[in-house]
């Protein structure tokens, strides 16, 4: 019970256009029998700076490759997940977490195909990441553009318009 009004306080901070997202993957995390945690979602600038601080110029690791301001997470259309495993009520890390985050991420995105994990990632892969941005770059946000997201009814009205 507390996860949850933890989780609701966190999804009520993000962009509202994400937080059915973010709520549909807690709902797929339950269907997967694990419960999902949001150990980040909106970050302040300085947030960013400091996490972006890590592994560089402070202590410790590496876990973003951007500085505030530059983090979908400063925009409110990023978190980051932590896995519960519900019989242990113990954090899943490792291989076992990272299963998980892949089957939550394929599931999510034949869903949902605005939803980015991190996972999927070339660079810096960041497995309990997810994001979603379609049509719009992060230069776009920090000049309070928000994004497009898939509107089915708007493209079927386009497409059944009649041609000139």
């Amino acid at each position: 019970r507390k996860i949850e009004e933890y989780n609701k306080e966190k999804i009520k901070a993000l962009d509202p256009e994400f937080q059915p997202q973010v709520q549909e993957l807690i709902i797929l995390g339950r269907a997967l029998g694990v419960i999902l945690l949001i150990k980040s979602g909106y970050r302040s600038s300085e947030e960013q700076d400091r996490a972006y601080a890590e592994g560089r110029t402070t202590p410790g690791t590496i876990t973003t490759e951007v500085p505030g301001g530059s983090s979908w997470h400063n925009h409110g259309r990023a978190v980051d997940l932590i896995i519960i495993d519900p019989n242990t009520g113990v954090r899943m890390f490792g291989d076992e977490e990272v299963a998980v985050l892949k089957d939550l991420a394929e599931k999510m995105k034949m869903q949902n195909s605005d939803v980015v994990w991190g996972g999927d990632w070339t660079s810096l892969k960041d497995y309990p990441h997810f994001e979603s941005h379609k049509n719009i770059t992060i230069e776009q946000a920090k000049l309070g553009e928000k994004p497009r997201l898939n509107n089915y009814k708007e493209q079927i009205a386009q497409a059944l318009k009649p041609s000139r």
